[in-house]
């Protein structure tokens, strides 16, 4: 079972998000919506969070451990993998 976010924009592949139409992020089972990535947000191992780049894109990230807390996704590639997605447009 998929948990699905509705996000206002488009994910297009490789995880990168577009401000345009309304689409949809998958979360596969084990893995735990916790929103915008935010520097003061303590995630744990299985969280996913979403990152917005200075260019104004956005990118679904999942904590690769427990107290992960300050490090900055694209940055702390010990810390965060990428959730990559297919692009869509609607829940199938």
């Amino acid at each position: 079972m998929l948990t699905e976010i509705a996000l206002t924009g488009s994910l297009v592949g490789g995880g990168d998000l577009r401000m345009s139409n309304p689409k949809w992020l998958k979360i596969p089972d084990g893995l735990n919506w916790a929103g915008g990535w935010n520097v003061l947000g303590g995630y744990d191992k299985g969280d996913v969070v979403l990152y917005a780049t200075e260019e104004g894109n956005y990118h679904a990230f999942v904590s690769k451990a427990g107290h992960n807390t300050g490090n900055v996704p694209p940055d702390e590639y010990t810390w965060w993998s990428r959730l990559v997605q297919p692009q869509w447009d609607s829940i199938k």
